[in-house]
């Protein structure tokens, strides 16, 4: 299943978001 890697992704996104508070606009156009 696939449920790990959305895990990981909703943490890394979750830490991102924490530790660099920025928009999500910037944030979507820089990936």
């Amino acid at each position: 299943m696939r449920f790990g890697f959305f895990a990981v992704l909703f943490a890394a996104s979750t830490l991102l978001a924490s530790a660099a508070p920025l928009p999500r606009s910037s944030f979507h156009s820089a990936l």
